[in-house]
């Protein structure tokens, strides 16, 4: 279990450094910033749109972190000498 952690967490790590990725996940949130700040008064329902697709794309990059977060902590604890006896 702990090697499939750590071993998702470095993949997770190797998409979040991708500059594709990267620059996938900045046009996707560029055009939701723009989509919302160029709507008018009355486009609600735009605006609401936008910022759920700025939010999804919060999400995946935050589910990547979390997984190179807990990657991170399962490595230190296979070093870690056991305190149980």
């Amino acid at each position: 279990m702990a090697s499939d952690t750590v071993a998702r967490a470095e993949h997770a790590k190797r998409l979040l450094d991708d500059p594709l990725l990267t620059e996938v996940f900045e046009a996707v949130e560029a055009a939701a910033i723009n989509a919302w700040r160029t709507t008018g008064s009355v486009q609600s329902a735009e605006r609401e749109i936008a910022w759920q697709s700025l939010k999804a794309a919060e999400r995946v990059r935050n589910a990547l972190q979390g997984m190179v977060d807990n990657g991170l902590i399962e490595a230190r604890r296979a070093v870690q000498p056991s305190s149980r006896a």
